[in-house]
């Protein structure tokens, strides 16, 4: 709560178009708290999305859209997974096999599921065609992190998100 109160006493300051700025850096010092690791994932998926997306929108040849789609679906929930289930699956082989003997200490990053399902339904409404592609690397990693929404919830789509709060609140 202080967190945010502080950012947005910041937020309140500083004008127009530099308030989305105020917003990322706020958001990336929120994922970076649990660690620089957790920082790097939220900014790897990212850029794994953005690059995707873009490939998407300049291909007209549906099979590579649909190839760098499955790419998107692939890294980001299988990363999803790695986080989420490699204790439990470790535990339950372990319990049953007695293998392996070490199990890994995985802690659960902040937010994972949520700007995981927030990048995959960005690239899928590009895919679909229902958004324009993002360009701006800056305005798609504001979406991904934006950290209120993340404690908040709930996932929102890119196209109700980016137009509601990026695009227009936000920018005014």
């Amino acid at each position: 709560m202080v967190f945010f109160s502080l950012t947005m006493a910041v937020y309140l300051f500083v004008p127009g178009r530099k308030r989305n700025l105020v917003l990322l850096i706020a958001s990336l010092i929120f994922y970076g708290w649990g660690g620089p690791m957790y920082l790097l994932l939220l900014l790897t998926q990212t850029v794994v999305s953005y690059l995707c997306a873009l490939q998407i929108a300049h291909t007209r040849n549906p099979k590579k859209k649909k190839f760098w789609l499955i790419v998107e679906c692939t890294a980001l929930l299988g990363l999803l997974a790695y986080f989420k289930y490699t204790p439990l699956i470790a535990r339950t082989m372990q319990f049953l096999s007695g293998f392996p003997e070490f199990i890994p200490d995985i802690i659960l990053p902040i937010g994972i599921s949520f700007y995981t399902f927030q990048l995959l339904s960005y690239v899928i409404d590009v895919y679909w065609g229902k958004v324009e592609v993002q360009r701006k690397f800056s305005n798609l990693l504001l979406y991904s992190s934006l950290f209120h929404q993340c404690i908040a919830g709930p996932i929102v789509r890119y196209q109700t998100g980016f137009n509601s709060w990026i695009n227009k609140a936000i920018l005014k």
